[in-house]
C-alpha cells in the first residue's frame, strides 16, 4: 500500500494540476483503498468521499459503485456495520444497473458478511447462496470464497458435518486450480470446526503441520487463526504450556 500511495499521488498532482476530473476521481479512489489497507481509516475516509464527490462531475455511475462498495468494506473492517450495510446497498443498486454480474456477485457476498457478523444468520446465507449462484453461472473462482462463508455459517449453526463436507469439497477443487491460500483456508476451518467439536486431539496435528509451513506464515489472516486454532488444540489436550505463549 505505502508504494501505491507513492505512485497515486504522483497521479493525483497531475490531475489537480491539468483540472483532468476522471483522473482526480481514480487517483482518490485508489489512495482510499491504499488508507484502509494500512488501517488508517481517517485518511481512507477523505479519500472515498473527496472521489465520490469529484463523481458528481464525472458522473460515471459504474464507478461510483465500485467506489461505494469498497467505502462499505472499509466501515466492514472497522466493524461499523450500519454504515457498511448502507454503502454496500447503494453499491449494488447502481452495480445491477450495469448487466455486470461479477460486480454484483461481490457485493452481494459483503452483505452476507455484514449481516454474518450481526449473527443473522438467515439474511447472511440468503445473500451468500445468491453471490454463489452468479459466480457459478460465469464459472468465476469467486465462487470457492462465498462456499467457504456458507461452510462458515453451518459452524456457526452447529452443522458441524456439514461444514466439513463443504470446507473438504473447497480443498478439493482449491486443490485441482492450485489456488494456495483457499487450501490453507478450508484446512484451518476444517480443524477450527474440530475445535468447536472438542475433537482437540484430532485437530491438532492439523495445526502443527500448518503453523511450520512457511507460506502459512506470509498470510497474515490465515497465520492468525492457525496460530489461535493451535493454542485452542493445546488447551484442550492440556498442554498449557504450549498453549499460553501461543495465544499470548
Amino acid at each position: 500500500p505505502t508504494d501505491v500511495i507513492e505512485y497515486a499521488n504522483s497521479v493525483k498532482q497531475k490531475g489537480e494540476k491539468q483540472n483532468k476530473k476522471n483522473v482526480q476521481e481514480n487517483a482518490y479512489h485508489v489512495l482510499a483503498q491504499a488508507y484502509s489497507n494500512l488501517r488508517t481509516y481517517d485518511s481512507s475516509a477523505k479519500y472515498f468521499r473527496k472521489a465520490l464527490d469529484i463523481n458528481q462531475l464525472t458522473k460515471d455511475n459504474e464507478l461510483r459503485g465500485i467506489i461505494k462498495h469498497d467505502f462499505g468494506y472499509s466501515f466492514y473492517q472497522q466493524s461499523i456495520l450500519d454504515s457498511s450495510l448502507v454503502y454496500y446497498h447503494k453499491a449494488l443498486e447502481l452495480k445491477k444497473q450495469y448487466g455486470k454480474p461479477k460486480q454484483v456477485a461481490t457485493t452481494l457476498n459483503g452483505i452476507g458478511l455484514v449481516y454474518r457478523m450481526r449473527n443473522n444468520i438467515t439474511s447472511a446465507a440468503s445473500y451468500y447462496k445468491e453471490a454463489l449462484s452468479i459466480y457459478e453461472s460465469i464459472g468465476d473462482k469467486a465462487a470457492l470464497s462465498v462456499m467457504s462463508n456458507i461452510a462458515t455459517l453451518y459452524n456457526l449453526q452447529n452443522k458441524y458435518d456439514s461444514a466439513t463436507a463443504l470446507f473438504k469439497k473447497i480443498y478439493a477443487i482449491a486443490s485441482t486450480n492450485k489456488d494456495v491460500n483457499m487450501m490453507f483456508n478450508a484446512q484451518v476451518n476444517i480443524a477450527l470446526g474440530l475445535n468447536y467439536q472438542q475433537k482437540y486431539a484430532e485437530a491438532l496435528p492439523i495445526f502443527e503441520d500448518l503453523s511450520t509451513n512457511p507460506k502459512v506464515k506470509q498470510i497474515e489472516d490465515i497465520n492468525n487463526a492457525v496460530q489461535y486454532g493451535l493454542g485452542q488444540s493445546y488447551m484442550g489436550v492440556k498442554a498449557y504450556a504450549k498453549a499460553v505463549p501461543i495465544l499470548k
